[in-house]
């Protein structure tokens, strides 16, 4: 039972991936999903700096860093971390997710409660487009749930977040080979499209390359491609 569970939850996180597939590519039939309605209405909410914060002495620079200028955020800091922006406003930190660990590190992590996931987006004013228990979908990211916890994430184009170890969306074959190596398993899931499935430590690490280019990635708790995933 459990396992049907969890293959319906990773099975829903798939639904943003249609937006990344072509019209050739095979497809999943989704569950029904329900919209939460409390996303649509989420403050722009500003969360406070963690105390462990250091004080810069120098002035903020007039730009916003960008994601791959900024430094490695320690367990949950970037959860309520913010930047200002040049005309004074404040944006929310960029998405950090390792996809080294099942550990609680990052802005989301296997295992994080439904709860936390949930404020973190509407923290981020990030619109939930369908939820249920089971799976939250995003413009860019997917989630599924078990009993309340995290078991899988997945990450479309429009998440603009690349892995903590410097892959990038549009990276070629050999870029996630030069990073990760050829310990992988590949499955062929369309004529222009394969998935590349790492086992690390506990959990799994996939990354989805089309057309040449990396247009998903993702972690979860089990393999995709033993539970028959193919997208």
């Amino acid at each position: 039972m459990k396992k049907i569970i969890i293959l319906i939850a990773i099975m829903s996180i798939l639904v943003i991936c249609l937006n990344g597939c072509v019209t050739t590519a095979p497809t999943e039939t989704m569950p029904p999903q329900s919209t939460v309605p409390s996303s649509e209405t989420a403050p722009n909410a500003q969360s406070p700096t963690p105390d462990n914060t250091q004080t810069q002495t120098t002035p903020p620079s007039s730009e916003a860093a960008p994601y791959t200028q900024s430094p490695a955020p320690t367990p949950n800091q970037t959860e309520s971390a913010s930047t200002e922006t040049a005309d004074g406003s404040q944006s929310p930190a960029p998405i950090f997710i390792n996809e080294m660990t099942d550990k609680e590190e990052g802005t989301f992590y296997l295992g994080q409660s439904i709860t936390e996931v949930m404020r973190i987006l509407e923290d981020m004013d990030i619109f939930i487009k369908t939820g249920d228990e089971f799976t939250i979908n995003t413009e860019g990211f997917g989630f599924g749930f078990d009993q309340n916890k995290l078991i899988g994430i997945g990450l479309l184009t429009a998440s603009n977040t690349p892995t903590a170890s410097g892959l990038n969306f549009g990276d070629s074959y050999e870029k996630m080979v030069e990073i990760y190596g050829t310990d992988y398993t590949e499955k062929v899931i369309g004529p222009d499209a394969s998935r590349y499935e790492y086992k690390i430590g506990n959990h799994y690490f996939r990354v989805r390359i089309y057309k040449g280019g990396v247009n998903l990635w993702g972690l979860s708790t089990e393999s995709l491609i033993n539970l028959g995933i193919i997208n």
